[in-house]
């Protein structure tokens, strides 16, 4: 399907990823390691960051 500017953008499908700051310990290569779970981010954290921020509909 080509884009056609008169119906304009109906549907995008978007993949992200969401930390907080410290998460580079998990994946450096000297002195690695683990993130505590408070440090995640869960997903009904990362859908209330989205549609709160930048009015997405999350399904």
């Amino acid at each position: 399907m080509s884009y056609d500017p008169k119906i304009g953008i109906f549907f995008m499908e978007v993949n992200i990823t969401l930390e907080r700051k410290g998460a580079r310990i998990g994946r450096r290569t000297i002195e690695r390691r683990k993130i505590p779970p408070h440090q995640k981010v869960s997903p009904q954290e990362a859908i209330a960051f989205m549609t709160e921020r930048y009015h997405m509909e999350v399904k």
